[in-house]
């Protein structure tokens, strides 16, 4: 876009100018998108990962409690 911006700046007449602006500008956004769709994938799989995780390891620990509390009466 600003590459497009200051092709108006020269040559106002010419509405073609900027259209290489923007097609520019177009595949930098469908770029980022994809990145940060991919990295939100990522990102959403490894904080399920995390809370299977953490969910199997309180269940695991409340069992230990349990047996460590009937050893003591």
């Amino acid at each position: 876009m600003i590459r497009s911006f200051a092709a108006v700046g020269g040559d106002i007449g010419a509405p073609t100018v900027i259209t290489g602006g923007v097609s520019e500008a177009l595949i930098a956004t469908a770029t980022g998108l994809s990145v940060a769709i991919v990295a939100l994938a990522i990102h959403s799989w490894c904080t399920s990962k995390v809370n299977y995780d953490i969910a199997k390891l309180e269940q695991r620990l409340g069992s230990i409690l349990d047996l460590y509390i009937r050893s003591q009466r």
